[in-house]
């Protein structure tokens, strides 16, 4: 993982994402996430999506959405590791 910002905002009741910011050579194949430390599988949460280059997209994000995310990609080589937290806060009026 090249960067991962410590503290990223979502609007609350708009579309966001959060980014796992990877360099990688080859490419990266796939990304894994947890949240609060606990497996994160966009797949299976309403109304996430994950993108192509791995970012998470929230297409109406809600309060259940803040927390603590890390990004792992992996490649055929493996991993080398995780990223640092992305404290996760949502902010704004619905």
């Amino acid at each position: 993982v090249k960067f991962s910002p410590s503290i990223q905002y979502l609007p609350l009741g708009l579309s966001g994402i959060i980014k796992c910011f990877v360099e990688a050579s080859p490419s990266f194949q796939f990304i894994t996430w947890t949240k609060d430390r606990r497996p994160f599988d966009p797949s299976v949460a309403p109304g996430v999506i994950t993108l192509e280059n791995g970012t998470l997209l929230f297409k109406r994000v809600n309060n259940e959405h803040q927390g603590r995310y890390r990004c792992t990609p992996y490649n055929i080589h493996g991993t080398a590791g995780n990223s640092n937290v992305m404290e996760i806060l949502v902010r704004g009026n619905v």
